[in-house]
């Protein structure tokens, strides 16, 4: 399983709303600056965001987005399986799936399982404001002197 570029940008683009949160609406172009990612791809990605109502949007010269709930509310499997879909490393485990032919005799079912609880541990226990104290974490201990 791999995380496409539109999951990660995602992410960041969430967590950039998340930091620079003052209020104000801010513009895909800035938020585009500061992430290193086209303003055309990020508005493809912004429109996914607004239209699950995980992102705000203002019309108009002062116009722009915000994050519509606090960080804590967001976790980043919320954000991928959203941008991604489902997350399980095997087709027989994703929602909705039909009962394998084979479940009651493949050995390799339990691994899929267990990876795919790994997986939902970790993404399922990482919200915004997480990634927002990690960055702070980050660049207090940064030392500007080098």
């Amino acid at each position: 399983m791999k995380i496409s570029t539109k999951g990660r940008y995602a992410v960041r683009v969430m967590l950039d709303l998340a930091l620079n949160n003052t209020g104000e609406c801010i513009k895909v172009k800035d938020i585009a600056a500061r992430q290193g990612i086209s303003e055309k791809y990020l508005e493809q990605i912004i429109a996914v965001l607004n239209k699950a109502g995980y992102v705000k949007s203002v019309r108009g010269a002062q116009g722009g987005y915000r994050i519509a709930k606090k960080p804590e509310d967001y976790t980043v499997g919320m954000i991928l399986r959203l941008t991604e879909g489902s997350m399980a490393p095997v087709s027989c485990l994703e929602e909705g799936a039909p009962e394998c032919e084979r479940c009651d005799t493949c050995e390799t079912l339990e691994v899929w399982k267990d990876l795919y609880a790994a997986i939902n541990g970790v993404i399922d226990n990482v919200t915004i404001a997480d990634l927002v104290e990690r960055r702070k974490r980050r660049t207090e201990n940064f030392d500007y002197s080098i």
